[in-house]
């Protein structure tokens, strides 16, 4: 009975060094190739990159410059409750969410229409260079005093996209931030909100006061 051979040298799987030798040569033939290819095709990479680098340096020069003017508004936050020892951290929990549902409150009346347009109005936003962008062409004859609904839909839409109001965490704080082309304009966007705010408030509480004075 012939006996069967078990010598590894006679296994028909090829060696692991010839495999690993012929990944390594296969893996520097491809970058050599690579390489090859980059310095045959230099003038178009050269071209590619500094057509990139001249479209980049193109914009920053056209395009216009923004600036951005920021206030914060805190929140005057008053003791609704007296804290005891017994359910101390619920009462404390429900003045937080009081808060934090007031100051939400207060960040969607700045973001209002009826405030954007009165500084929209104030600051003459529709004669600005640094605001208005097409609106001179699209709206040559616009009225403040009588403006139709697209024309105001157009200021209004420009106007919010522009301005951020957001209350940053954990605080009572609002920060207010308006973005366009002028720095002062900016600033003084940002400030006539903020006394628009302030003199509707008056106002309303001064129709409060009179309206329980009547009855």
């Amino acid at each position: 009975m012939p006996e069967t051979s078990t010598d590894p040298s006679t296994s028909s799987a090829p060696p692991a060094k010839k495999t690993t030798g012929k990944v390594a040569l296969n893996s520097s033939t491809s970058i050599r190739d690579l390489w090859l290819a980059l310095c045959t095709q230099r003038r178009f990479v050269l071209t590619v990159c500094g057509a990139a680098l001249g479209i980049c340096l193109l914009y920053c020069l056209i395009a216009p410059n923004q600036y951005e003017a920021g206030a914060r508004i805190a929140l005057r936050a008053t003791p609704t409750m007296a804290l005891h020892v017994d359910g101390g951290d619920a009462a404390a929990a429900s003045a937080l969410a009081s808060g934090q549902v007031q100051l939400e409150t207060l960040a969607g009346i700045l973001r209002g229409e009826q405030l954007a347009w009165k500084v929209i109005v104030a600051e003459k936003l529709y004669q600005s260079p640094g605001f208005l962008g097409r609106f001179g062409r699209r709206f040559p004859g616009f009225n403040p005093n009588a403006p139709s609904a697209e024309a105001q839909a157009y200021l209004l839409d420009r106007f919010a996209r522009r301005l951020t109001v957001r209350s940053l965490p954990r605080t009572m704080i609002l920060q207010i931030r308006f973005r366009c082309g002028d720095g002062v304009l900016a600033a003084s966007v940002v400030n006539d909100l903020i006394r628009a705010y302030i003199q509707q408030e008056a106002e309303t509480r001064m129709s409060g006061t009179d309206e329980a004075t009547v009855r």
